[in-house]
């Protein structure tokens, strides 16, 4: 089979097309990123409560937060919403096992 000049065009332009529509989407997805607090998380993804958070928060990637915006929050950490829904789709909260440790019998 012979592949015209045209064809080729035609076959790289939308190549480049779909590799330029790939490739763009991350980096706007990733400036559009939110810092969440522990009560907004839980309000966006209602399985993640905020007993959750406070016990096992480490398991998600989180970042120190000095101030917050909206100031009855106390909380030190912030949850990037991007991240969530990356972890979400890949499949990474269900293999997050958080470690119990008892002591004395009773739950830390």
């Amino acid at each position: 089979m012979y592949v015209t000049k045209e064809d080729r065009e035609v076959i790289a332009k939308t190549i480049r097309a779909v590799v330029e529509d790939v490739y763009k989407t991350p980096k706007y997805y990733e400036a559009n990123d939110v810092i969440l607090s522990p009560t907004q998380v839980s309000e966006e993804f209602p399985f993640i409560t905020q007993h959750f958070l406070k016990r096992y928060g480490w398991c998600i990637p989180r970042e120190r937060v000095d101030k917050w915006d909206d100031e009855t929050c106390k909380s030190k950490f912030g949850y990037s919403r991007n991240l969530i829904i990356k972890l979400l789709h890949s499949g990474a909260l269900r293999r997050i096992k958080p470690i119990m440790v008892t002591v004395h019998g009773k739950e830390v």
